[in-house]
């Protein structure tokens, strides 16, 4: 009767088997079940059904089960629901498909003497709850991992790691659950945990390095939650696969990332067409101002201390902060390793030294320590490659001098030099050092501290041409000194509570002195005494105080503390909140040679808090929504900040795996960078930087969204897709306007030397990877397209292309790991539609000076002045080989293998007097070295 009733309700899924062979396959397994079979006949060595379902309805994999096994199967809709099954079900029978397939979904079946399965509600008691919690690390050094993704795996909620690489996930079922463990490059882990009724579980969870083509690793916003190939990939050393240039360093890496313009001497870093000044860069969470060696030639930072970069873009949660573009965060390598690791490493132009320890209590809690130091060696060796090139660049401009000297600029009497005498000095240093330990299971205290100092002075003694015999001297002398320290503790509380609190200190000092003399301080000096060039270049360098002087004066100090809280209110919402508070004091002084004199001094303060909430709908939906506020001291206004994102992966397809990101909302930036373009005629760096946090101007802010996405269609394959757009209807430039004519602004303050614009960026990129023959073979391909346009009405009457905007970018490398000692990569990179092809000054310097051009050169249509294209191609071979406790490592890099001479800008000059007096006016070119060969050797122990 049972039956009768149960067939008249529920709909049956009818298989393809015809009822007559039903019949007899019925009757043989009845006669077949009265024989006397062995045990070991029942066992099987592994299941005789195996079906993957990625995102399909219950009601459909039932009946994919049922056509499988040719079973009657029936059920109410209303009680199955149409919920997605993201699960592997494997068994030997009907009874072991289903009990796999409806396991945790609170729903049971029961076998009709007639062989028909009816899925019926559960009748047995609710499930216990318990906990998950844990650490992931990296497997080689035990270094925790920041931003991991802690995903189920049937993709119905998960969580990711903080600071200290710690996660927690309450509310799970009692019972069995799989859990798939993911980092951008890593190794995913699929590891199954049993979770105890009203109880947590801990575990630390290893993974393993995947081969990479970079090192430091590099992490971007879009993180996948689903890692396409977690089950088919095995790790290597990362070491045998380091490459780039000789100056290996954390910073140098990004250039090879979409939205990122870098790696151009001179250019600085830009993320997704933005100004120089509107993103930040951290270290372990505490803000470094002006990160760069030698101008802009070189990182400030010891390639061996940094081991992780992570890059925020357009789109990036109300938690990383305020800033226009992004954030580039670079974490200390603190590494949990057992024993000793120490390096010792020199190049042609650096010698550094790394060494790192870790200690183990006897309650199991660990202690690591690293110390990193970076020298330069310019006073004992000067790299002839470098040294040639600063002689080219520090070149006196005729333009620049003629328009400063008396004489004047006429395009009859153009000054013009030829170097007699150069000399250079390089210095640099950093120091880095950081800890953490470990205060019991889940709590954790780490610190660190970043002392550096840059120094690069250029002295150029030239004859003038044409006209008397006379001499010209002048030096340019930089330095910069960097200061870092911060204090972290993170501590979970709770699986549902983790807590993180830091406090630190960020400063920079920034000095500036250009000094000039002419044949007034050299008869001064030597009356009629005769002198060689030798004798002259001495008796000017010891002589300084006779030159007319610019001294350019910055300093900022930046005091932060803040404090972040995830609290799960179970596996799929989540909240994070926190609390900061910024203390910034800063102060500039500009001199009266080039610009007129202004200065300031500003103090301010910020209070911000954000809240975020993240939630995932069933299969494999993410989304988080939140703002961020922020109160400035000196003003009564608040700062609002809306921003959300939203993800969703798809494990399996027709095009395999794939990801899918949109994120934007309003960005706000309260502590301003501003670059004053170098107006010396022999300047060696293009612009020196102030910075400024006034709360009574209106604040810059911009609208921008972001729309990536991501593939594996095959195994070793990825392809990445990403575009971008910004609308900034607030934004602060530099005024020459107001620093070179007397126009009623006042000389301090913002707008001795600064005004407010606008500007509109847009753009887009594509990457492919590509790995062959077993990992041996990493391929990479990229394009990025990049527009940028500024508002420049007080200098040109007009909206302009920016002129760091680099539109067309080409790059790939290839690297090949040949045997277990040898590895070789080769990395091209091709840049067009440059424009602003003259110095900046021009534009900058002597447009303000009502010089719009000479002769047949025009000045007043930058975005005509193109530069030529700029290519270059750099080939490293990289030998490593273990001597006993020692593994050795030498590097050859062939630095710009073709010899292309690429051109950074162009001046003006004259090249010829005619016999009536007048001059024949030329290009001449400022370029890049040419091909560069470099070796260097490291020790490890």
């Amino acid at each position: 009767m049972l039956q009768h009733l149960i067939l008249s309700f529920f709909p049956r899924i009818k298989t393809s088997v015809p009822a007559g062979k039903r019949v007899l396959s019925l009757f043989f397994l009845g006669m077949m079940s009265l024989l006397p079979f062995q045990t070991s006949v029942a066992q099987h060595t592994s299941p005789a059904f195996s079906v993957d379902f990625s995102g399909e309805a219950l009601p459909e994999a039932l009946q994919k089960v049922a056509a499988l096994t040719s079973a009657d199967l029936i059920y109410d809709p209303r009680i199955v629901g149409t919920r997605p099954v993201y699960r592997r079900v494997r068994g030997n029978t009907t009874a072991e498909l289903l009990t796999s397939l409806l396991q945790g979904t609170q729903l049971d079946f029961i076998i009709l003497s007639s062989g028909t399965f009816v899925i019926v509600q559960s009748a047995q008691r609710p499930p216990d709850f318990g906990a998950f919690s844990g650490q992931v690390v990296d497997a080689a050094t035990g270094e925790p991992l920041q931003g991991a993704t802690v995903m189920f795996a049937d993709a119905s909620g998960g969580t990711v790691t903080n600071r200290s690489g710690f996660f927690s996930i309450n509310n799970m079922m009692s019972g069995r659950h799989e859990l798939i463990f993911s980092f951008i490059g890593y190794e995913a882990v699929r590891k199954t945990i049993e979770v105890d009724g009203n109880d947590t579980t801990r575990e630390r969870i290893p993974l393993n390095p995947k081969p990479l083509d970079v090192n430091p690793v590099v992490v971007s916003a879009h993180r996948s939650m689903l890692p396409a190939s977690w089950h088919h990939e095995t790790a290597e050393a990362r070491s045998l696969w380091s490459t780039g240039d000789r100056h290996q360093c954390a910073v140098q890496s990004l250039s090879l990332f979409s939205g990122v313009q870098h790696g151009l001497p001179l250019s600085d870093t830009h993320i997704q067409g933005a100004q120089r000044g509107e993103h930040r860069m951290y270290l372990d969470g505490m803000p470094v101002y002006n990160p760069y060696s030698f101008g802009q030639l070189l990182s400030a930072f010891s390639p061996f201390a940094i081991s992780r970069v992570e890059l925020e873009k357009a789109g990036f949660d109300a938690s990383m902060g305020s800033h226009i573009a992004g954030s580039i965060g670079l974490k200390h390598a603190v590494s949990p390793q057992h024993g000793e690791n120490l390096i010792w490493q020199a190049d042609p132009l650096s010698t550094n030294f790394f060494g790192s320890a870790s200690h183990t209590t006897p309650t199991g809690n660990r202690m690591n320590l690293m110390a990193a130091l970076r020298s330069s060696v310019w006073d004992i060796f000067e790299d002839p490659t470098l040294s040639g090139t600063l002689s080219e660049w520090d070149a006196i401009d005729p333009m620049l001098y003629s328009l400063i000297s008396a004489q004047g600029l006429t395009s009859a009497g153009m000054r013009s030099f030829q170097p007699v005498a150069n000399a250079s000095n390089i210095a640099f240093y950093d120091v880095h050092l950081a800890g953490s330990a470990e205060l019991g299971a889940y709590r954790r205290i780490n610190f660190s501290l970043y002392s550096g100092l840059n120094e690069v002075e250029t002295d150029v003694l030239a004859r003038e041409q044409f006209f008397e015999d006379g001499f010209m001297f002048s030096r340019d002398h930089y330095n910069w000194q960097n200061t870092v320290a911060q204090l972290g503790y993170d501590w979970v509380v709770s699986p549902r509570l983790d807590l993180s609190f830091q406090a630190g200190f960020s400063g920079n000092r920034m000095r500036h002195n250009y000094i000039m003399a002419d044949n007034s301080v050299f008869a001064a000096l030597a009356g009629e005494m005769p002198l060689s060039d030798a004798e002259v270049f001495s008796l000017y360098r010891e002589n300084l105080g006779h030159g007319a002087l610019q001294h350019d004066r910055n300093e900022i100090r930046h005091f932060l503390g803040r404090a972040d809280a995830d609290y799960a209110i179970n596996p799929r919402l989540s909240l994070s909140a926190g609390i900061q508070a910024d203390f910034v004091a800063s102060s500039f002084d500009l001199s009266s040679l080039f610009y007129l004199p202004a200065g300031d001094e500003q103090r301010s303060g910020h209070f911000s808090t954000y809240l975020n909430t993240h939630f995932s709908l069933p299969g494999p939906w993410r989304f988080t929504a939140g703002s961020r506020l922020t109160r400035l001291t000196g003003s009564n206004q608040t700062f609002l900040e809306p921003r959300a994102q939203a993800q969703y992966d798809r494990q399996k397809s027709a095009i395999g795996f794939w990801s899918v990101r949109v994120a934007g909302g309003l960005y706000r930036q309260f502590i301003n960078q501003f670059d004053i373009t170098n107006a010396g005629p022999s300047s060696i760096v293009p612009s020196f930087t102030i910075w400024a946090h006034d709360s009574r101007l209106p604040q810059p802010r911009a609208w921008q969204g972001s729309a990536s996405f991501l593939s594996e269609p095959a195994p070793g394959t990825t392809i990445r897709l990403e575009g971008w757009l910004r609308h900034q209807p607030t934004g602060y430039i530099t005024s020459y306007d107001r620093l070179l004519t007397d126009s009623g602004h006042t000389r301090e303050g913002f707008d001795a030397f600064a005004e407010i614009t606008d500007l509109n960026s847009w753009g887009g990129s594509v990457r492919l990877n590509q790995q062959l023959m077993g990992n041996s073979l990493n391929l990479l391909l990229g394009y990025d397209y990049s527009y940028a346009e500024i508002n420049m009405q007080s200098q040109f009457g007009r909206v302009m292309p920016a002129p760091w905007n680099q539109p067309h970018s080409v790059q790939a490398r290839v690297m090949g790991h040949l045997t277990n000692n040898w590895t070789v990569s080769g990395r091209w990179q091709y840049i067009s539609g440059r424009t602003w092809g003259f110095r900046q000054a021009y534009y900058d310097f002597l447009m303000m000076h009502n010089v719009h051009g000479i002769d047949r050169f025009d000045f007043t249509q930058p975005e005509a002045d193109r530069l030529p294209a700029y290519s270059q191609f750099d080939l490293s071979v990289i030998y490593t080989r273990s001597i006993g406790i020692t593994q050795l490592q030498t590097r050859l890099d062939l630095v710009n293998l073709m010899n292309r001479r690429n051109i950074i800008d162009r001046g003006v000059h004259a090249h010829a007097m005619h016999e009536d007096g007048t001059q024949e006016l030329s290009v001449y070119d400022r370029r890049m070295p040419g091909f560069s060969p470099s070796l260097s050797i490291q020790f490890s122990f």
